[in-house]
């Protein structure tokens, strides 16, 4: 996990890098989808990547951290937790990705909205123990920034 994060931040500063038109575009999305256990060892990498990852930033806003979380077992789906208090009781790997999970920009609520997404303000752009039809929705959401044809 904190390998893979590790190469998207460096995907994300080469693009900024490349164009001066970057720095004036929407901020840079990464979809992580995970299963929410990293290896022990990447542990303390995945949540430093988050960070450095979430603290990138274009004229327009930080980049964001979509999270969706894919079971290996059954669990309550949990869609845009605003407290670790949402979360399923007792699971670590749950607040691991809420604090590497980016907060919904207020700018973007009201588009959320419009997909019929259950959005709050401060919530996170996370869904843990996701069903098809809640990693479907948050996925087409996050890759068209909101902008693309709603979810049907």
């Amino acid at each position: 996990m904190g390998t893979g994060l590790a190469k998207a931040r460096t995907v994300i500063e080469t693009w900024l890098k490349s164009d001066a038109k970057h720095t004036n575009a929407f901020p840079p999305m990464v979809i992580h989808v995970t299963d929410g256990e990293p290896d022990p060892s990447e542990e303390q990498k995945a949540l430093d990547e988050a960070e450095k990852i979430k603290a990138i930033a274009t004229d327009d806003g930080n980049a964001l951290i979509f999270t969706v979380h894919i079971p290996d077992r059954g669990g309550e789906t949990v869609l845009f937790p605003v407290t670790e208090g949402d979360l399923p009781a007792g699971d670590d790997s749950a607040k691991r990705l809420y604090k590497m999970s980016s907060v919904l920009p207020v700018e973007m609520i009201g588009l959320a909205s419009e997909w019929g997404l259950p959005v709050k303000s401060g919530c996170r752009l996370m869904v843990m123990n996701a069903d098809a039809l809640s990693a479907t929705q948050l996925i087409q959401f996050g890759s068209t920034a909101g902008n693309g044809p709603k979810f049907e």
